[in-house]
């Protein structure tokens, strides 16, 4: 189940943004930003972490966002379907140009209890009403994606290293 904390939540920063990666703990998240690469790979990963290693691949679908405008009740249809087989769901919903809104704000006022819905969109401004209505949610939280600054790919490179088992010199 997932935990629920009263009141809104903001978009994430920081540890809490590799902490809600590993372990979702809300039914809802929207990944944005201008760096396409990340959101993708921080939409997977959630999506992954949800699932599990070697899930189902029928309990995965993706919905293409522009495609909800002509039936926006079918978002909280996936979202709220149970799997022939039983088990957990994800629903990536790759936002375009047209508003989802219509086909969102069902799933925040009536969040799956056994699936994630992730909303991948592109850079929003704070006042996109998808990206408020997400940051005002209970059930949902916004992570976005920018390009790494010196010291997050210097992190990076440390990460990487220490996966591989090796460390660099102070020197170098």
């Amino acid at each position: 189940k997932y935990l629920r904390r009263a009141g809104p939540m903001t978009a994430l920063k920081g540890e809490a943004i590799g902490r809600f990666l590993k372990r979702p703990d809300k039914p809802v998240a929207l990944v944005y930003g201008p760096d396409a690469g990340l959101v993708t790979e921080r939409a997977a990963a959630i999506i992954e972490s949800f699932l599990g290693a070697g899930a189902d691949p029928m309990a995965r679908t993706v919905i293409d966002g522009d495609g909800l405008s002509g039936a926006p009740e079918r978002l909280a249809e996936e979202a709220h379907s149970v799997p022939m087989f039983g088990g957990r769901r994800a629903i990536r919903v790759t936002a375009g140009s047209r508003n989802i809104m219509p086909s969102v704000q069902p799933v925040l006022s009536d969040p799956p209890r056994e699936a994630v819905v992730v909303i991948e969109a592109g850079d929003l401004k704070p006042s996109s009403p998808l990206r408020k209505a997400i940051e005002k949610s209970g059930s949902a939280v916004a992570i976005p994606c920018y390009v790494d600054d010196s010291r997050a790919i210097e992190g990076l490179i440390a990460d990487e290293m220490a996966a591989a088992g090796l460390q660099v010199s102070p020197d170098a």
